[in-house]
């Protein structure tokens, strides 16, 4: 979507992440968008994809004016380039406001784009490239993968809720690129470098390839819980139903609504049955970090030099308060 953008006259920020084996086109992703978002995330501890309900709270909990402060400065340096700018990153699902805040400030409209795949698609596509381990932890890592993908679907509808946007299958793009091309540019009053006729040839013909769908991938090939394929499959009908509705559909948004308490009560009862999973795995990196520390200290008092000795008693010192607080 990003790409196809580009390629119809809209600016596309420099630099940007690369293609590569997952994404031989390239991901039309600026660099700069992605370390801002990066920076956020990491001091909220969320990840690009997570599946906590209360991670979009964190992240909200770490933004600042300053924050909205870099985006003006940034959006003013493009909009010298180009009126009309794509600023894709997956990071940008937990701060869509904050981008829209800071390009108010300089009297620019801002319009989202959510691309829709189904989630075992997603999931499957994923897993070809990034799972990893034996049998069990494919499955945890599918299970999670579905987790997160319904988590962040329900984070941008909610969030863009009442705003210019568009819900786009993936599959519809890669079908036909120009009907939905047309509606974008008409929702989102959009001036692309070229009409968009039947026959005449663009660009985007060869850029959008209905061959890169290489995962068709569905319930039958995956190990999902049955609840929550269920709400994955709610979400992905009642997201889709928006797009068709050009953004907005009142009963679906509603249903939606209803889904994210569904969510949020399947992943309370899914943290209480793991509860000690998640003790043992933090008492036991609390003694990794214990034995490095005292690793450390052994190192240290073994060094006869004066500076190397004041580091040792800090350290020491250290270890003697991790030990006290065990």
């Amino acid at each position: 979507m990003s790409g196809g953008l580009n390629y119809l006259g809209l600016h596309s920020p420099q630099p940007s992440l690369g293609a590569n084996a997952s994404n031989p086109r390239g991901f039309f992703e600026p660099k700069w968008a992605i370390d801002f978002h990066r920076r956020i995330l990491e001091r909220a501890t969320v990840d690009t994809f997570d599946a906590r309900p209360d991670a979009f709270d964190r992240v909200q909990a770490e933004i600042t004016a300053k924050h909205e402060g870099e985006i003006v400065a940034w959006l003013t340096e493009e909009l010298r380039r180009a009126p009309q700018i794509v600023v894709k990153d997956p990071r940008s699902t937990w701060m869509p406001l904050l981008w829209e805040s800071a390009a108010s400030r300089l009297d620019t409209p801002t319009s989202f784009v959510a691309m829709l795949r189904h989630p075992a698609e997603v999931v499957g596509s994923r897993a070809t490239y990034y799972a990893k381990g034996d049998s069990l932890e494919v499955r945890r890592y599918q299970v999670l993968s579905v987790a997160r993908w319904v988590n962040a679907s329900l984070i941008t509808e909610r969030q863009t809720r009442g705003k210019t946007r568009a819900f786009v299958r993936y599959e519809d793009l890669l079908d036909d690129w120009r009907p939905v091309m047309r509606g974008i540019q008409q929702d989102f009053d959009l001036h692309l470098n070229t009409g968009i006729e039947m026959g005449a040839r663009h660009e985007v013909d060869e850029f959008i390839d209905p061959a890169l769908r290489r995962h068709q991938v569905t319930w039958a090939d995956l190990d999902v819980p049955e609840a929550l394929r269920d709400i994955a499959d709610d979400t992905w009908r009642l997201c889709s139903r928006i797009g068709e509705r050009r953004g907005s559909d009142a009963e679906a948004e509603n249903g939606l609504d209803e889904l994210s308490e569904r969510y949020r009560s399947l992943f309370d009862d899914a943290v209480a049955i793991a509860h000690d999973v998640a003790a043992a795995e933090a008492k036991l990196a609390r003694r990794k970090a214990v034995r490095k520390v005292r690793a450390a200290m052994q190192s240290e008092a073994n060094d006869p030099s004066p500076a190397q000795g004041r580091a040792g008693l800090a350290t020491r010192l250290l270890a003697g308060w991790t030990r006290a607080g065990r």
